[in-house]
């Protein structure tokens, strides 16, 4: 029986795994020759092995096609009766530059051909196709490359949590300079926390007065209380809670006298000038600045993050951004992109019953755990880092 779990959907192979069919003989290629997925290859994990079997059912893109059928359960699972430790391969060998263009293709040319590109994102997507072709034809990517490649990204996106000003604004600007530059002048994205807060007891009793008030107050306790982005915007609170965020952190600036990252972040920004354009804000709670590229997390609430190419795992929180810039409206290509878990659950399920069409669909998404739309702003971060 198939127990769903959104951590053991799609992950990285463990060992180089010889593709079966239902009989147990190895899948060919059109020229007669065996697939083996190589060890780091993506797969989607479909369903669990048969009583008495040791293989899993997966589904993987691999050399231009969607390929089905069955790997052992050891490539996936750790331990003989670990059966629901499963886990995912982190390590950069000889095959990892392969696999890499290999989920670099399967975004571009198959995914993304799903939706309607236009505009912006239409450039956007041509022009990640020519540095694509132009990366295919280096001959100097060896694995220490990819290996100095991981590990500046890691740098450039992970969020210093002693300066959370410094981290957003550097990783915004990432964003934004392969994409929009014009975002910045459009929201408000702040970078406080609750932990940053609770750093003193003044700044603590402020929070408790000024801001958590009463908790089941739809206006500003609602800030830093979630574990996901927040866009304060919709009309529906628009009067409350907006209205309250400003004179708040007005009121902060004024009371808040201890030099550090978050007072000059507070007194760089005209709240009067932001107040009157309007500008939606972007609040995130405190769990979010925790994450890193460089553990494993395949969903926030219902923002698929499992972004994970070749030897690359981008950072979630860059993956949220892009979502929440999205619901605001920065994005000209307005698309849904919440993938709640009952519905990668649900597409597991109809795929593995047959419905084998969902792959020309935007539910092909459910199963990798991503968006493409977002991946496509967001893998631009990290092919700069080629050059």
């Amino acid at each position: 029986m198939y127990n769903f779990s959104q951590n053991k959907v799609a992950l990285r192979i463990h060992y180089d795994s010889p593709l079966k069919n239902k009989k147990g003989e190895t899948q060919q290629y059109e020229d007669r020759t065996d697939i083996i997925l190589p060890m780091g290859a993506k797969v989607v994990f479909i369903d669990e092995s048969e009583e008495g079997t040791e293989y899993n059912r997966i589904l993987c893109y691999w050399k231009g096609a969607y390929r089905d059928g069955y790997i052992k359960s050891i490539a996936i699972i750790k331990g003989k009766d670990a059966k629901d430790t499963y886990f995912d391969y982190e390590e950069i060998n000889g095959k990892s530059l392969e696999i890499f263009f290999n989920d670099i293709d399967h975004l571009l040319n198959e995914r993304l051909s799903i939706y309607k590109i236009e505009g912006d994102l239409e450039f956007l997507l041509t022009t990640t196709k020519r540095k694509v072709a132009s990366l295919k034809e280096k001959k100097n990517i060896s694995e220490n490359t990819l290996h100095l490649i991981r590990n500046r990204y890691i740098e450039y996106t992970t969020i210093n949590k002693n300066n959370i000003p410094r981290s957003l604004r550097d990783i915004s600007s990432l964003l934004f300079r392969h994409y929009n530059e014009h975002f910045a002048e459009r929201v408000l994205i702040l970078p406080l926390s609750e932990d940053w807060f609770q750093k003193n007891k003044e700044l603590e009793k402020f929070y408790i007065k000024e801001i958590k008030k009463d908790p089941t107050n739809v206006g500003i306790s609602q800030l830093f209380q979630f574990n996901v982005g927040e866009i304060i915007e919709d009309k529906a609170r628009f009067d409350r809670l907006y209205l309250e965020v400003f004179p708040t952190l007005v009121k902060l600036l004024k009371f808040y006298k201890i030099e550090d990252a978050e007072a000059r972040w507070l007194s760089s920004i005209d709240f009067k000038d932001k107040r009157k354009k309007e500008v939606k804000i972007i609040s995130f709670g405190n769990v979010v600045w925790n994450y890193s590229p460089e553990k494993r997390l395949t969903m926030i609430s219902s923002v698929g993050v499992n972004c994970i190419y070749g030897p690359f795992r981008l950072h979630p929180f860059v993956q949220l951004l892009a979502h929440e810039l999205n619901v605001a409206g920065y994005i000209p290509y307005q698309v849904e992109t919440h993938i709640p878990s009952f519905e990668i659950e649900n597409t597991i399920r109809k795929y593995s019953n047959g419905d084998t069409q969902l792959l020309k669909t935007k539910e092909v998404d459910h199963l990798y755990q991503e968006h493409a739309v977002l991946s496509l702003i967001h893998i631009n971060i990290l092919l700069s880092l080629f050059y």
